[in-house]
């Protein structure tokens, strides 16, 4: 009777292998943790100051302004752009968001 043995010879290989998957998960996990501490998600956005401010077009004055408004900074915006051609800053990307 050979039953037994074959019983034994895949409990012993199965529990290898689930070791060797778990061990394999976990340093997997642990890695990848340490990775994640070292990244970042965003970065925060600083307003300009009150100099640089005073040279932007009306649009970006308002939309820096104490307590914009949404409706007013968008025509705003469209106006300007309008008659004058587009050029991509930080201040336009800060628009878009």
């Amino acid at each position: 009777m050979s039953y037994p043995i074959d019983i034994f010879i895949f409990f012993y290989i199965r529990t290898m292998f689930l070791n060797k998957v778990i061990h394999i998960n976990f340093f997997g996990v642990f890695v990848l943790s340490c990775l994640a501490v070292s990244l970042h998600g965003q970065t925060f956005f600083s307003t300009p100051s009150d100099a640089e401010v005073g040279r932007l077009p009306l649009w970006a004055q308002m939309m820096y302004a104490e307590d914009p408004n949404v409706w007013e900074v968008d025509a705003a915006y469209q106006s300007y752009y309008r008659s004058n051609d587009f050029e991509k800053t930080t201040h336009t990307q800060f628009y878009k968001h």
